[in-house]
């Protein structure tokens, strides 16, 4: 993997985690039976993908970590550890090592340290907040980066996931290439920003666009251009070609939690357990704990599904004390579904939108105050929703209509 793709797949990396959204494993829902299926057929009509030609993901990981592995054992030699901070976040995104991104922000925390005058240590620094959610931290990190003599670019790409995260899309807008002329990797973080604008037809394009003109055989790439493709398209509605794109991110991927964790709640019982079986060893994401004890009680496993469920528990609670701000949304999401604990989820819900107006923040602490019949925190969450100026999902964007009529006087 190139440098320059490398850096690329940091500030992917960086989006994703600062927008990041949840399959809610087991929550009830107003369309099917708390104990249904949530099982996507895919439909025979829809588009065939066609797979792009890739190395193999045991060789790609493999060269990934041998990377990381080397970079670490001459980090004193500032020309060979140059990267280890991407390399460690490429590889916490992709198999959900929640210890990489702990290890990158102690490598970016002792960099800043050393050379405190460091533009792009500052910039370093601010990426892996951004990842942590600690945005306004990440905020001012960009601006000591910025003052200290960063390029405009530079500032511009750090301040993207953030903007993107805090529901400024206009901000956001201003920080991505020119849509056509960007190259494929750019063009797909183009279209990711495009969809959360409103703009779902020409983030669409894009996407085609990209993963159509990307030349390089590096399956991390196209694995998350498609993962972000099925999560705009379910963010839109459609359930069934996003659960396409997931599962084409899966098989490129394997080892790719967050689309592993997506496509397992759409799937059935047993192919959900077959994904989350391939998931990477190293894999310390409690979402795919959470995942795999769903699949479990789906299957009628009551037994080995409560083993998985309380060790899901226990690594949220681990988290949520360490990473408050990283992981109050998916904390919120997990006892809200499987977790069933309604008030710790109000809790974490309003804890992450107040952190970030995200859509995902925002429509967990609506639905939890809905679920709970407390109107007054349903109205909180509506008025806090305008701090968010990103267009929501259609559903989500209803969803909101009806409770904000409630709540007018």
């Amino acid at each position: 993997m190139s440098p320059r793709s490398s850096r690329l797949l940091a500030l992917a990396f960086a989006i994703a985690a600062a927008s990041c959204s949840k399959r809610r494993s087991g929550e009830p829902s107003a369309k099917a039976p708390a104990n249904e299926a949530a099982s996507i057929e895919f439909d025979a009509a829809l588009p065939h993908l066609e797979a792009p030609h890739t190395t193999s993901a045991s060789i790609a990981l493999s060269n990934l970590s041998g990377t990381i592995a080397y970079k670490t054992k001459h980090l004193s030699d500032p020309a060979v550890s140059a990267g280890l901070v991407d390399a460690l976040m490429s590889r916490a995104q992709f198999i959900g090592s929640v210890a990489d991104l702990d290890e990158a922000d102690a490598l970016v925390t002792r960099a800043l340290l050393a050379s405190p005058a460091d533009p792009r240590a500052h910039l370093a620094k601010a990426s892996v907040l951004g990842a942590l959610h600690q945005f306004a931290n990440a905020l001012f990190e960009i601006e000591r980066g910025s003052a200290l003599g960063a390029s405009a670019n530079e500032v511009a790409r750090a301040r993207l996931p953030v903007a993107l995260a805090l529901g400024r899309c206009d901000e956001a807008l201003k920080s991505v290439d020119a849509a056509d002329d960007a190259l494929p990797l750019d063009m797909a973080v183009h279209a990711a920003v495009d969809q959360r604008s409103g703009r779902a037809g020409e983030s669409e394009r894009l996407f085609e666009r990209a993963r159509t003109r990307y030349r390089d055989v590096s399956p991390f790439a196209f694995a998350w251009m498609d993962f972000e493709r099925g999560r705009a398209l379910e963010r839109q509605g459609d359930s069934a070609r996003a659960g396409q794109y997931y599962a084409e991110a899966s098989q490129l991927l394997p080892t790719y939690a967050h689309a592993v964790v997506h496509l397992a709640a759409m799937a059935s019982p047993a192919r959900a357990l077959e994904l989350l079986a391939g998931l990477d060893a190293a894999c310390d994401d409690p979402d795919a704990l959470a995942a795999r004890a769903d699949a479990l009680r789906r299957s009628g496993r009551p037994a080995e599904a409560a083993e998985a469920l309380a060790a899901a528990k226990s690594r949220f609670e681990v988290l949520l004390a360490k990473h408050p701000e990283a992981f109050a949304d998916h904390g919120a999401a997990f006892f809200l579904g499987i977790g069933n604990d309604l008030p710790r989820a109000l809790s974490l819900a309003k804890m992450a939108a107040a952190n970030a107006p995200s859509e995902e923040a925002l429509d967990l602490w609506l639905t939890i105050a809905s679920a709970l019949g407390r109107h007054e925190e349903a109205c909180a969450a509506v008025a806090r929703s305008t701090a968010n100026k990103c267009a929501l999902g259609p559903a989500v964007a209803a969803r909101f209509e009806v409770a904000r009529r409630s709540c007018t006087p």
